[in-house]
């Protein structure tokens, strides 16, 4: 372990430390960082958004490399600031509701991981990374929940993620919930809890996802299934388990960008992110539609793809739990259906209305294709990656059995997909009442109600009044 440890204020403080747990972190977050500045700022030609951009990754580099509590404090809550600017930054009135809502899920993180640090300073007298004292425990569940977007903590990802500039989305999809998982992987390790956790956020998120038309709500919903996903591994406590959620953090960083680039390239042209009034565009787009394959094919964990690689080592952990094995097989396949749905109906079916654009300027295709090289060259040879990662296992992944069960699973998903392609435009259906527009909707009316109520003062209206925020307030938090 290599750090830079110094006294303030009486605390012993070591904001930067580089071990074998952060060394794959590191590196994921700096191809991740390098490519999304440089394609936010081709997008936007807008350089307060891209120094916003790099102060927001600076701060997840130094969640990171905190060496103690009191530094990974600071940085987790310069994370949540610059986030929120990123957010809010074009101003939209949707941007803004869902910068607040945002905001109120994150001081609950950050108000959690605070009283955490407190107790186990207290308890132990050091602010050194460390296992948590039991008082300290379920402080730093809820702080690593939210970030990481646990159930039902997670309805920040798909609110923000899809009402913020595409710009800003594609900077943020790489790190937030990367951190949480990081928390995860430092302190709260050998945790079956977040297991199984895990577990049930990969199930959710592709069930969720399955029922969007709106490209970034759908990706959104991906990254609860993939953050699931890492949870499942780090939290095992296994070396098997802590290398396969870490280089699978690593590939998602890869093609969960990249997928998100793709989106953001379709509505710079098209100007919009609804699937079903889009396709066609692989004629007039080939070069976002090949990227756009390549991040399908890789998060679905297609061999010679770098998801296959990871999704092989998180199946080999998951086999002395049964029930945590077959969730996650049962979300590798709603994940192909999902992206089957993304890849047909953006690109390859006949168009709702005819789009006569032209392919996506250079400033976006070039980082795309890069990560689609990343996904490939990580894909066919892995042995690189797996010298950093925390115990460096290298896992025979190209066997036979391997191979032919990723490409049933893969074969088997797209052809459920179109198999059952009207009973999941029905769920679309149903699911497409967007809860942040309810609760908007909602809080205005409350707002008005209770003006009128503390104007009359009636004692058992204001009570009324009390319970109805209640319930407003729970909306917030658990839709």
């Amino acid at each position: 372990m290599e750090g830079l440890t110094f006294m303030f204020m009486g605390f012993e403080v070591t904001p930067v430390v580089v071990d074998s747990l952060n060394r794959i972190f590191l590196l994921a977050f700096t191809l991740g960082g390098a490519v999304v500045l440089a394609y936010g700022y081709g997008m936007t030609r807008d350089i307060k958004h891209t120094l916003i951009s790099a102060a927001y990754i600076f701060a997840a580099f130094g969640c990171v490399l905190a060496g103690d509590f009191f530094s990974l404090l600071v940085f987790w809550e310069l994370m949540m600031v610059t986030s929120l600017v990123l957010i809010v930054y074009d101003g939209r009135a949707r941007s803004f509701e869902a910068g607040f809502r945002y905001l109120l899920l994150h001081v609950i993180s950050g108000v959690s991981l605070l009283l955490a640090v407190i107790i186990q300073y207290v308890a132990t007298g050091d602010m050194q990374l460390a296992v948590p004292v039991a008082g300290a425990l379920p402080f730093f569940m809820v702080a690593a929940g939210v970030k990481g977007a646990m159930i039902p903590l997670h309805v920040w990802v798909v609110d923000a993620y899809s009402s913020s500039m595409p710009a800003s989305a594609v900077v943020m999809s790489a790190f937030t919930t990367k951190v949480g998982v990081y928390s995860v992987a430092r302190i709260l390790t050998g945790n079956m809890a977040i297991a199984y956790m895990g577990g049930a956020m990969a199930i959710f998120g592709v069930t969720m996802a399955l029922a969007q038309t709106n490209l970034r709500r759908l990706l959104s919903f991906h990254i609860v299934s993939q953050v699931g996903y890492m949870m499942a591994g780090v939290a095992l406590g296994s070396a098997a388990g802590m290398d396969g959620g870490t280089l699978h953090l690593f590939n998602n960083v890869m093609y969960k960008t990249l997928l998100f680039m793709v989106a953001g390239s379709v509505w710079f042209r098209v100007k919009s992110e609804n699937a079903k009034k889009l396709g066609g565009l692989a004629r007039s787009m080939p070069i976002t539609f090949a990227c756009g394959l390549v991040g399908a094919l890789s998060i679905s964990g297609m061999p010679p793809f770098n998801g296959f690689v990871s999704k092989s080592m998180l199946d080999a952990a998951a086999g002395a739990y049964p029930v945590l094995q077959v969730m996650l097989f049962a979300a590798g396949i709603g994940t192909v259906m999902s992206f089957t749905k993304f890849i047909y109906y953006t690109f390859l079916h006949e168009p709702a209305e005819d789009h006569s654009v032209r392919e996506a300027p250079a400033s976006l295709w070039v980082p795309m294709v890069f990560l689609a090289a990343v996904c490939i060259g990580t894909g066919v040879s892995y042995a690189g990656l797996a010298s950093l990662l925390p115990t460096s296992t290298v896992v025979t992944v190209y066997e036979a059995g391997k191979i032919l069960k990723c490409i049933l699973v893969v074969v088997g998903g797209a052809g459920l997909f179109f198999l059952i392609r009207s009973l999941i435009d029905a769920f679309g259906r149903w699911a497409a009442i967007e809860p942040e527009r309810f609760i908007s909707t909602a809080v205005d009316g409350v707002v008005a109600l209770s003006r009128s109520i503390m104007e009359r003062g009636r004692e058992e209206e204001v009570q009324v009044m009390v319970v109805v925020f209640a319930l407003i307030g729970a909306i917030i938090l658990f839709w």
